[in-house]
């Protein structure tokens, strides 16, 4: 059974680890410019980081041990009708980004940064992006949908063995599956 709430753990803790690379990042130009103040001020928040990124690992390992094995529930005698879903279907669908992420992949060495590959991905979808792809999610106004749609379709392409599921937080990484899948799509 597939797990979405590990899904939505794992992608958390991508994104916490991108912050923490960002931070580092700001760290090193801060102390380039011999601005120790800011240093000392960025360094407790990178300490405060770290501690939240270590407590949303251990409430993955806390739900991993002990939801593990839930069953999803037998379908009900008659069909459920899920509520619409406002703007559904707008969206350029997660499939489309398979072949690009494949690519990008390929192109760095097999493996690269989330972030990295979200940016490389853009140039080779954007003439298939709509307006709604690049309004930014309700949830978090500095992401658009389409970055967020990249997210998710990675986790599709971990779970068809076409990316690594092992790989360090925020690298993705291609398998032998999925450079055989891109070249066999290449084909046809």
């Amino acid at each position: 059974m597939s797990d979405p709430i590990m899904t939505a753990f794992e992608q958390i803790l991508e994104e916490l680890e991108d912050a923490r690379n960002l931070l580092a990042d700001q760290i090193t130009s801060h102390a380039t410019q011999q601005r120790f103040d800011e240093v000392v001020a960025l360094g407790q928040q990178g300490t405060q980081l770290e501690s939240f990124r270590q407590q949303v690992g251990q409430l993955r390992d806390q739900w991993h041990q002990q939801f593990a094995t839930l069953q999803p529930p037998a379908p009900p005698a008659t069909p459920v009708v899920a509520p619409k879903r406002r703007n559904h279907g707008l969206r350029t669908p997660q499939h489309v980004y398979y072949r690009p992420i494949l690519q990008v992949l390929i192109a760095t060495g097999g493996s690269a940064r989330s972030t990295h590959v979200i940016a490389q991905v853009y140039p080779k979808v954007q003439h298939l992006l709509n307006a709604y792809d690049h309004e930014p999610l309700p949830s978090n106004p500095k992401e658009t949908r389409w970055a967020n749609a990249v997210a998710w379709a990675r986790n599709d392409l971990r779970e068809l063995g076409f990316i690594a599921s092992g790989s360090p937080q925020g690298v993705w990484e291609i398998t032998s599956a999925g450079r055989a899948w891109l070249a066999d799509e290449s084909t046809q």
